[in-house]
C-alpha cells in the first residue's frame, strides 16, 4: 500500500486578510512551519481579476492590488503558491493531491477554509 504523502495548504494568509481579529493565525502558522513536516506544502493566493465569480456574483472588488494580494507568512523554500479566484482549490490542485493526507489552515475559515475541506472531501482526499 503507498503511503499516503502529509499536506498542508495554507488558505489566505494574505495581509489584506489580516485584522485583529485574526493576527494570532500569522504566529501559529509559522510556529507549525518550524515544528511539523509536510511532504508538501500549499499556499493559496486569492487574485480577484475582476473577472471571476467573486465580482460577477458578489460584487466583491477587494483583492485586485498588490498590496492586498501580498502573502503575510515568512515561508520556507518549499511552498508551492497556487492562485485562486474563487472559495476553492483550482482543479488541477486537486489533481496533485489525490493520495494525500490534507491539513488546513489558513484565514477566511467559515468560507474559503470551509470550502476547500468539503472540497477535498468531495474528491476522496482526507482533510484535518
Amino acid at each position: 500500500m503507498k503511503k499516503s504523502n502529509k499536506t498542508l495548504i495554507i488558505v489566505d494568509m494574505q495581509k489584506g486578510f489580516l485584522n485583529k481579529n485574526n493576527d494570532f493565525l500569522q504566529k501559529n502558522i509559522e510556529n507549525l512551519l518550524k515544528n511539523q513536516k509536510f511532504d508538501k506544502i500549499i499556499a493559496t493566493k486569492l487574485f480577484n481579476h475582476g473577472q471571476g465569480p467573486l465580482v460577477k456574483f458578489l460584487n466583491w472588488h477587494r483583492f485586485m492590488n498588490e498590496d492586498e494580494q501580498q502573502l503575510s507568512i515568512n515561508f520556507l523554500n518549499n511552498v508551492q503558491v497556487v492562485e485562486k479566484d474563487s472559495f476553492s482549490l483550482p482543479d488541477k490542485i486537486l489533481y496533485q493531491l489525490k493520495d494525500d493526507e490534507c491539513y488546513v489552515c489558513g484565514t477566511d475559515y467559515d468560507s474559503c477554509v470551509l470550502a476547500i475541506m468539503f472540497q477535498l472531501f468531495d474528491h476522496n482526499i482526507r482533510p484535518h
